[in-house]
């Protein structure tokens, strides 16, 4: 009864914590067709959130960044509602981890950090774990 009562409590919190949040974004969304010309596997991609959670975890890193995602690629497989292809996976509050396509993140300001010396044994296991294939 406690756990569930519990459970229930932290799922609402989680819902609150990740409505979005009259934020003020200090960059502009990335055109999606230029992100995704650049990205590759293995990226990760950071996210200029504008949740209320990401406000708070801007303001107490004092980075302009509150989120990150990993590129998968369409090696990642599965199609979002909108019938776009899913290539990154990342932990959501809300959700867990789950899959995202690029179209999710075309309103939010991005980065892309490039891994340095990842080879490409490496990269080639991380994405077999991740898909399976």
């Amino acid at each position: 009864m406690l756990h569930g009562l519990l459970h229930s409590l932290g799922q609402a919190l989680a819902r609150y914590l990740s409505r979005p949040h009259a934020s003020i974004q200090t960059g502009m969304p990335t055109e999606r067709a230029a992100l995704a010309s650049c990205l590759r596997p293995g990226d990760v991609l950071l996210v200029e959130g504008n949740s209320r959670v990401s406000s708070v975890i801007k303001y107490l890193t004092q980075s302009t960044w509150s989120h990150a995602t990993l590129f998968v690629g369409p090696s990642l497989g599965g199609q979002d509602a909108h019938g776009d292809p899913c290539l990154f996976i990342e932990a959501d509050l809300v959700d867990g981890v789950c899959k995202r396509s690029l179209a999710y993140y075309q309103h939010y300001p991005t980065r892309i950090c490039r891994p340095i010396g990842l080879t490409d044994a490496d990269l080639s296991r991380m994405l077999t774990e991740i898909t399976g294939k």
